[in-house]
Formats: structure tokens, sequence, C-alpha cells
């Protein structure tokens, strides 16, 4: 388990409720990432499609 903490969250829901794209700001005992997330809704429940981490400074 990773100690991350969630300074900004922004959440993305199209009209239908089936997609969400969820951008965050992550600290990791100084280790900091701009994250993003694509999830989709499928018959068994959200599934992540797409992340990436990208280092800040």
């Amino acid at each position: 388990m990773t100690s991350e903490r969630e300074q900004a969250v922004q959440a993305a829901i199209d009209r239908e409720l089936r997609h969400v794209h969820l951008t965050y700001f992550a600290d990791n005992q100084g280790r900091r990432a701009w994250r993003s997330s694509v999830w989709r809704l499928t018959e068994t429940g959200w599934r992540m499609y797409f992340h990436q981490g990208t280092l800040a400074g």
C-alpha cells in the first residue's frame, strides 16, 4: 500500500455515466507525479482502460 496524497482531483463524466476521466496530483514520499486514467463501465463493473503518470519536478 502506498501513502499517496491526492492534492487535486478532477473527474469528467460523460452524459450516460459510462466513461470517467480522472486526473490527480500524487505525492508519494517526495516522488511527485500527475496521474491520469480512463475508466469504462462494463457489465461486470468499472474497468481501467488507460493510465499514465508523469513525474513532476
